[in-house]
C-alpha cells in the first residue's frame, strides 16, 4: 500500500507541477502490478472470510474445474508450460471455491519456478497434484506453507500476500478432504485428496 501511494504520489506531482517524469512508463507499469496484487489480496481476504455454509453443494467435475484453472493460469503465464493429464471424477461441493484452490497451486507453482519450465497436473478420481520445477521447499516449511500470511525466507520479496496455500488448505478442508506437499525427485508437488462422488 505504501509503495502504491508513492507512486500516485510521483504521477500526481509531476502531472501538478508540469514537470515531466523521467520514469512514467515505468511507475505507470508498477502501478499496474502492484494495483493486480492489492485485488488479488482482497480477493483472497473475502475468500477466506466467507462463511463455510456460503459453500455450495453440488456435484462438481473436477476436471473441468482444473481445465478452467489451468486456461486461467495459461493466459498469464505465457513463459511456462502445463502438462495436464486429468481423468474424469467428480466431488461434491463448490466449483467456484475448488477452482480458485486449484489455481491457486498453479500460480504459486509459476512464481516459484524458472521461466520457461513446466507446471506439471496430474489427476485421478479423488486426488490432483500440481507440481513445479523450482528447487523445492524445505521439509521444516511444508506444514507452515499452509498459514495464513506464513512466506519463505527466500520469498519475502516476492508479490504476494501468503494465503494462497491458505485458502487451498480452507477449502480443501471445508470439502472433507486434505492437502500436503508431497516427496519429488526435483521441485515442489502439492496433493490434493478430496472425496469422489462414485
Amino acid at each position: 500500500m505504501t509503495s502504491l501511494r508513492t507512486n500516485i504520489d510521483l504521477l500526481v506531482r509531476s502531472e501538478r507541477t508540469g514537470r515531466a517524469l523521467p520514469q512514467r512508463a515505468e511507475v505507470l507499469d508498477r502501478l499496474q502490478a502492484q494495483s493486480q496484487e492489492f485485488s488479488d489480496l482482497v480477493t483472497e481476504l473475502v475468500v477466506l472470510a466467507r462463511d463455510d455454509r456460503e459453500l455450495a453443494g453440488e456435484p462438481v467435475d473436477l476436471a473441468r474445474v482444473i481445465d478452467r484453472a489451468v486456461e486461467r493460469a495459461r493466459s498469464r503465464a505465457h513463459d511456462h508450460l502445463f502438462d495436464v493429464d486429468r481423468a474424469e471424477w467428480s466431488t461434491v461441493g463448490d466449483a467456484g471455491a475448488l477452482e480458485r484452490s486449484v489455481l491457486n497451486l498453479l500460480d504459486n507453482a509459476v512464481k516459484f519456478s524458472p521461466a520457461c519450465s513446466t507446471i506439471t497436473v496430474r489427476s485421478k478420481p479423488g486426488w490432483l497434484t500440481v507440481s513445479d520445477e523450482r528447487p523445492g521447499v524445505p521439509f521444516e516449511h511444508r506444514s507452515s506453507a499452509f498459514e495464513r500470511f506464513w512466506r519463505a525466507p527466500d520469498a519475502r520479496g516476492l508479490p504476494g500476500s501468503g494465503l494462497g496455500l491458505a485458502i487451498v488448505a480452507d477449502v480443501v478442508a471445508v470439502h472433507g478432504g486434505s492437502v500436503r506437499f508431497v516427496p519429488r525427485p526435483r521441485g515442489a508437488s502439492v496433493r490434493v485428496d478430496l472425496p469422489e462422488i462414485r
